[in-house]
């Protein structure tokens, strides 16, 4: 996901799947543009990953590592009802903010 400063999700450019269009993207950003690239959706989408994206000269802000807990059933509570559904584990991701220079 690439956010240009003062844009948002409305208006932000429409990304296709594939490397050569985000690295095209990523190139002919301005001065400040805002990635933000995680260790799933970035390989597996795109093609690329924060350290690639920082070859291509964006500054790595800060890279942080989340459990994603499932929202249906949080913690412990109805776990009578969860032995019966299957529902998605907690999932890690980690998260890289980068910024053009």
């Amino acid at each position: 996901m690439c956010t240009v400063l003062g844009l948002n999700l409305k208006n932000s450019p429409y990304l296709k799947p594939g490397r050569e269009d985000l690295i095209t993207r990523l190139r002919e950003s301005p001065s400040g543009t805002i990635v933000f690239c995680d260790d799933h959706i970035g390989p597996d989408s795109f093609g690329l990953t924060a350290t690639e994206i920082e070859d291509r000269g964006y500054k790595l802000l800060r890279t942080r590592r989340y459990v994603l807990h499932s929202v249906f059933f949080p913690d412990d509570r109805f776990a009578s009802v969860k032995s019966l559904l299957r529902y998605p584990p907690p999932r890690e991701i980690e998260l890289s903010i980068l910024q053009k220079l």
